[in-house]
């Protein structure tokens, strides 16, 4: 595992897009699994800007979405498919047949769950992966519990989820109660791994996850096991590292 702190967001995005860069053109096509929230929209302003001066063509690959509300419709401005369209893949011009989304309003969570699945393992696998690291230590909707060996599937969110998401509801009573998340075993398979951490709050789990035991309670602690992984966070969320050193 590779840690790289940065004094800033800004320069914790820019070299995020760097390094996914650098990855994308040696693996042109390769599917690139792609997160939603705040601390991911500064590299996305960089690969846009990348794309724009012709650095790379980012309309040649295969994005994957992460995770999804379950129960909310399609139109709603909280739906995260739709959010990745406004802040990433529509100002790429991605078309739909290149996005592997889930579908928010499934009848059926275990034919979703497999779809996604399937259409994952029709296109090979994925190749780059890029994460945000939840206040609980989750990846995607893998809550706190959720084993290694884990399959995409519908998940009951933990209060601190629902609480990290009350921003964009307004009320913990709104935010959604389940969620649909890619599994531990398929963002366990990927070539390469960017995990992004940003600011103060998320100090003390990043912490854990480093020089914690490696356990499912703090499922991205299993990123510790993984091969060419890159973790790159910014001098307030890497504050209360101890070993920082050492790697």
């Amino acid at each position: 595992m590779e840690l790289i702190i940065t004094d800033t967001y800004n320069e914790l995005s820019r070299e995020a897009a760097r390094i996914a860069v650098e990855f994308l053109i040696d693996n042109p096509t390769t599917p690139t699994i792609i997160p939603t929230g705040n601390t991911p929209l500064g590299l996305y302003r960089e690969l846009i800007e990348k794309h724009r001066m012709g650095e790379i063509d980012l309309t040649n690959y295969c994005y994957v979405q992460l995770d999804e509300y379950a129960g909310i419709k399609k139109t709603d401005n909280r739906n995260l498919y739709r959010w990745m369209r406004q802040v990433f893949l529509d100002p790429l011009g991605i078309e739909e047949l290149q996005a592997i989304h889930f579908d928010s309003e499934a009848k059926d969570a275990i034919v979703e769950s497999e779809f996604i699945e399937s259409t994952i393992e029709q296109i090979g696998g994925i190749g780059l992966c890029v994460l945000g690291l939840g206040p609980n230590g989750h990846l995607g909707f893998n809550e706190p519990g959720s084993t290694f060996d884990s399959r995409t599937r519908l998940v009951d969110l933990t209060p601190e989820s629902i609480e990290s998401n009350t921003r964009y509801w307004g009320k913990p009573e709104l935010v959604p109660k389940q969620a649909y998340t890619l599994g531990m075993v398929t963002l366990k398979l990927a070539s390469k791994t960017i995990l992004l951490v940003s600011s103060k709050k998320k100090a003390g789990i990043l912490a854990r996850v480093l020089e914690g035991p490696i356990s499912p309670e703090v499922p991205a602690t299993m990123l510790r096991e993984m091969k060419n992984v890159t973790v790159i966070a910014d001098r307030d969320a890497a504050s209360e590292l101890k070993k920082v050193k050492d790697r």
